[in-house]
């Protein structure tokens, strides 16, 4: 700021400028709350892994449907699916720890 900005504080009398500055007290404490509040949130946010999806919502949500579809049906038609790919995914797992 240039030193003319400050200057209005030569016009006003200073028991105007003291109540002026009680009066803003809970309002500038209020604003360092939100703004310390504020900076949690978003350390927050920011700590989350961010999703970017290449499709539309409403082709998405269709997709998501189509897969739980196909999933019920697999299992279905196919009932010991479900105990093969727990079994594959711990092998898997296995493998890649290092057991055998």
């Amino acid at each position: 700021r240039s030193a003319g900005a400050l200057r209005y504080r030569d016009r006003i009398a200073p028991l105007a400028l003291d109540r002026l500055a009680a009066l803003n007290r809970h309002d500038l404490e209020l604003y360092d709350q939100a703004s310390e509040r504020f900076e949690q949130q978003w350390a927050r946010y920011q700590a989350q892994p961010r999703r970017t999806y290449s499709i539309a919502a409403r082709l998405r949500i269709t997709a998501e449907q189509a897969k739980s579809g196909l999933k019920a049906q697999m299992l279905h038609t196919w009932p010991g699916l479900a105990e093969q790919v727990r079994r594959a995914r711990a092998k898997r797992r296995n493998t890649q720890n290092g057991s055998t």
